[in-house]
């Protein structure tokens, strides 16, 4: 079965995360870049008002794809406003899709985003896996603008991949 990766990733952690897995299982990665500048105050209006912001690739560079999983960040206790449109095409076919995090804003779990995904994308979640950069870091000082300016470290992401790929192979035709 065609399987893509679909990212998008302000600060770069999913998109390197997810190009490692991609390379790992031998998936197509898709990249999602903004069409304009994205700021904290586009992220809060996009939230706050549900606006699905413009990006590319459109759409429909996933339609060939049977396995789609889905690498972004949580803003505010929801996924990123740029997967949005992906999220959409998935729910209006039907398909089975999987969602990886690693994210920095926050400090907590994010307990919205099971039905956050279930409502844009649909029902048919087959893994996800929510992690916190925070959780990486050592310090227990850890505040939100040092998880924010995080990047990951090889090791960060190969410790990360190892268990993507894991779950995937139970999951996935790989």
């Amino acid at each position: 079965m065609k399987t893509c990766i679909v990212t998008y990733s302000m600060s770069g952690n999913n998109e390197k995360l997810g190009q490692r897995v991609a390379d790992s299982i031998q998936a197509d990665h898709i990249v999602l870049k903004d069409e304009k500048t994205r700021t904290m105050g586009t992220i809060v209006v996009d939230m706050l008002f549900n606006r699905t912001p413009k990006v590319t690739p459109d759409v429909k560079v996933i339609e060939n794809y049977e396995q789609i999983i889905l690498m972004g960040p949580v803003w505010m206790g929801h996924v990123a406003s740029p997967l949005r449109k992906v999220m959409k095409h998935i729910k209006s076919k039907g398909l089975k899709y999987s969602f990886v995090t690693i994210s920095g804003g926050t400090l907590n779990k994010n307990p919205k985003l099971i039905n956050d995904l279930k409502k844009r994308a649909g029902e048919n979640i087959l893994l996800l896996k929510d992690w916190y950069i925070a959780d990486l870091m050592d310090s227990s000082n850890v505040n939100m603008k040092d998880t924010g300016e995080y990047q990951l470290t090889s090791s960060d992401i190969e410790l990360l991949s190892v268990d993507v790929v894991a779950s995937l192979k139970d999951i996935y035709d790989l």
